[in-house]
């Protein structure tokens, strides 16, 4: 139970906005917000449902690594077209 709590809370994001909101206030914060939720929508969502689909079938290691590629190679296309 733990664990399933602990990969589901966003760590990273949380650091980021505490950091962001000090430095820059919460107007980027909220933008930031936005590029974050389109980001899971683009890279997230793609890259679990490639694990998801992949594990049974060539195994976890391979799954996560193929999953990774999936992520990187969205999340980079993601970033060069995001323009809000």
């Amino acid at each position: 139970m733990l664990s399933r709590l602990a990969a589901l809370v966003p760590v990273f994001t949380w650091l980021s906005y505490l950091f962001i909101g000090e430095i820059s206030g919460p107007k980027e914060v909220s933008s930031h917000a936005l590029f974050v939720l389109l980001g899971t929508i683009v890279a997230w969502i793609p890259y679990m449902l490639a694990i998801y689909f992949l594990a049974p079938r060539i195994g976890s290691f391979r799954a996560i690594l193929a999953g990774i590629v999936v992520f990187f190679v969205l999340a980079v296309i993601f970033v060069k077209l995001y323009k809000i």
